[in-house]
C-alpha cells in the first residue's frame, strides 16, 4: 500500500490461513500486517516467541493466554522477544484484530524463509525473496478484496 487507504471488511470473504484460522487482511504498512483473525472453537497454538511486537484485541469470543482469560474488549501488547504461552480459544470461538508480522525484522534476523499457505509451500529460499513474495500476495489480496 503506497498511500492512506480504507478497507471496508464488511463484504470481504474470510480466507483460511491454517486449519482452524481464517483471516481478513485489512492493510499492510512498513512490513506490518493489520488483520482480523477468526479462530475455531478449541483452536490452540503452541508457545512461541515474538520476533517483534504484536498487538491483539478480542472482538468476539474468548481466548486463554499468558494465564489470563481474554474476552471481548480485552487487548494486549507483546513486546519483541516475548515468549507467548499456549494460546487456547474458548468453546464459542474467537475473533480478534491483530497488528503483527514485522517482515522487516524477519529480513534482518533470517537468511532463509519458508512461506506456507493452506499446508502448501509457496516459497522456500532466501529471506528477501520469501518476504517479497508474501508482501506481493498480501497486496494482491487487499486489492482484490477492497479494490484499493
Amino acid at each position: 500500500m503506497d498511500a492512506f487507504a480504507v478497507a471496508d471488511t464488511s463484504e470481504a470473504e474470510w480466507t483460511e490461513a491454517a486449519p482452524g484460522v481464517e483471516i481478513k487482511p485489512i492493510g499492510m504498512v512498513d512490513g506490518r500486517l493489520f488483520n482480523m483473525s477468526r479462530f475455531a472453537p478449541g483452536f490452540s497454538a503452541p508457545e512461541h516467541t515474538h520476533l517483534d511486537s504484536e498487538f491483539g484485541y478480542v472482538l468476539e469470543g474468548s481466548v486463554q493466554s499468558q494465564g489470563q482469560l481474554l474476552t471481548a474488549g480485552c487487548g494486549y501488547a507483546a513486546p519483541k522477544d516475548t515468549t507467548h504461552s499456549e494460546f487456547v480459544v474458548g468453546d464459542e470461538g474467537c475473533t480478534m484484530l491483530f497488528v503483527t508480522h514485522d517482515l522487516n525484522t524477519a529480513r534482518n534476523v533470517c537468511t532463509r524463509g519458508i512461506w506456507i499457505r493452506r499446508g502448501e509451500v509457496q516459497h522456500d529460499g532466501p529471506i528477501d525473496g520469501c518476504v517479497d513474495a508474501y508482501e506481493a500476495f498480501l497486496r494482491h489480496q487487499l486489492m482484490v478484496e477492497y479494490a484499493i
